[in-house]
């Protein structure tokens, strides 16, 4: 009996079906055999079905399982409709011919050679196979990413082996489950490569085969998302897998915003804009995203940062999501203790006026009030639901200085780094600050508000290209 039998065999008595481990190898030569172009016609005919009046009711039933797990329904409407997009061919089509990720575009994945120089006379070409299978441990708190990860590789030939979480995986079976059936044949071919298990890594039993399975699996690639305990827990054994597949951790990161003086004062309405656009970014998907904004940073005085944040103040008092958005006790009486003893150490705090948990903002100076209060009341930043703190900072320098330690910052210590600048200054400054930061550990993306749950085809997930990772490069001279 082979090591992967043994282990399906052990999973099959312990109640979890993983038979499909032995067959991960061989679909790679299945999915070497449908070229590239059928595939991103199979993907955007799957597309084109979930934005169909008939994917009418899978999108509903995404968005209940959402709203029933405690996102906010325009969020969660946001999300599903973000499916077609991510699946159809104009957006992957984009991904595989951007030459930064894919030298030759799609030629690389149909095992065309493509030249790429040549150096004294030699003549340099290269062409693309597989990395093998990969395993992606899905997103706790969204289920898009997963299925963007799985869909690249199937597009370049890697059998999928995805664990959703216990939030999402009902809602993971409903999308795979209405593209075998709505998205046309060949698109019910490629994903019988896609196989979707949950494994309970809070039983030890299941536990203890997940841990098998990273350090046995047939697996060329590896992508987790997760908290650091998670991602602590599971890389040291996907280390110890004989076949030395390729980690890539999706590492809990966070958002911040960046406004400047000189940004609001360039057109009439730049200020009511630039409030309003912060106001949605910070109430999309409950503020829970890699991308969104948990501290704000106001180039300019003090003066006018308490000015903006109050028409930051009239916009989420407007905003339906924030007023549904609703905390539980236990909460609630801890953010009146947040909002009291921040007044008291002299910052101005923002809320409804008739005090309830819906939103606040405060408004601090040169530096973060948190690092004033005691650590029951330092508010971590998976405890804030529409709750910002705009930090009047004299120049982008400090603004980097602040951004550099953000993961050293009482309430920001879950995080590696920050993943997403919002971007509401001039693209000069928003380059400045990039530049101030090079040597300072970076940020992956810096963007307008309106992409704080989008992702341009173009840009990389978190400084990485999934299908130059997918891909492995032969050179022949």
């Amino acid at each position: 009996m082979s090591t992967f039998q043994q282990i399906t065999a052990t999973l099959r008595a312990d109640g979890v079906d993983l038979g499909f481990v032995d067959r991960l190898p061989g679909g790679v030569t299945a999915l070497l055999d449908v070229p590239a172009d059928e595939k991103l016609d199979a993907f955007d005919m799957g597309a084109r079905f979930l934005f169909s009046a008939r994917g009418k009711k899978t999108r509903d039933r995404i968005v209940a399982e959402l709203v029933a797990g405690g996102f906010p329904e325009t969020s969660a409407r946001d999300e599903v409709d973000m499916l077609p997009y991510l699946l159809s061919r104009r957006y992957l089509e984009t991904i595989v011919s951007n030459s930064a990720a894919m030298p030759g575009g799609m030629g690389l994945l149909d095992g065309q050679f493509v030249p790429v120089g040549g150096v004294g006379g030699i003549g340099v070409t290269v062409t693309g196979l597989p990395v093998g299978p990969v395993l992606i441990i899905g997103s706790g708190n969204a289920f898009v990413p997963a299925i963007a990860a799985s869909v690249q590789a199937l597009l370049c030939s890697c059998p999928v082996a995805l664990r959703g979480s216990r939030l999402n995986q009902s809602i993971l079976e409903l999308v795979i489950d209405a593209l075998r059936s709505g998205g046309g044949p060949t698109l019910a071919t490629l994903l019988e490569h896609l196989h979707l298990f949950f494994v309970d890594h809070r039983d030890p039993a299941e536990n203890a085969q997940l841990h098998e399975l990273l350090r046995s699996g047939p697996f060329g690639a590896g992508v987790f998302w997760g908290g650091r305990e998670m991602l602590d827990t599971l890389l040291p054994q996907f280390a110890l897998n004989p076949r030395h597949p390729l980690p890539i951790p999706m590492e809990p990161l966070t958002g911040v915003a960046v406004i400047t003086q000189r940004w609001l004062g360039r057109a009439r309405h730049a200020r009511d804009e630039a409030a309003h656009d912060l106001a949605e970014a910070m109430v999309t998907m409950g503020q829970q995203m890699c991308s969104s904004p948990t501290e704000g940073y106001f180039v300019g005085t003090g003066a006018e940062a308490a000015a903006f944040a109050h028409d930051l103040a009239g916009e989420l008092g407007r905003s339906g999501e924030a007023r549904r958005r609703r905390l539980t006790d236990a909460q609630a009486v801890l953010l009146d203790r947040v909002r009291e003893r921040c007044e008291e150490e002299g910052a101005t705090v923002l809320r409804p006026r008739n005090g309830d948990s819906a939103w606040t903002v405060v408004v601090s100076d040169g530096a973060s009030i948190f690092e004033a209060l005691p650590p029951s009341l330092r508010l971590p930043i998976h405890d804030r639901h529409a709750f910002l703190e705009l930090v009047a900072m004299p120049t982008l320098d400090a603004v980097a200085d602040r951004i550099a330690h953000l993961p050293a910052a009482p309430c920001h210590g879950a995080i590696k780094q920050v993943q997403t600048v919002l971007r509401l200054c001039h693209p000069t400054d928003a380059q400045r600050l990039v530049t101030l930061l090079r040597p300072r550990g970076g940020v992956y993306r810096v963007v307008p508000p309106d992409h704080v749950a989008r992702r341009h085809p173009l840009e990389p997930l978190d400084g990485q290209h999934f299908v130059s990772l997918f891909t492995r490069q032969t050179v022949v001279l």
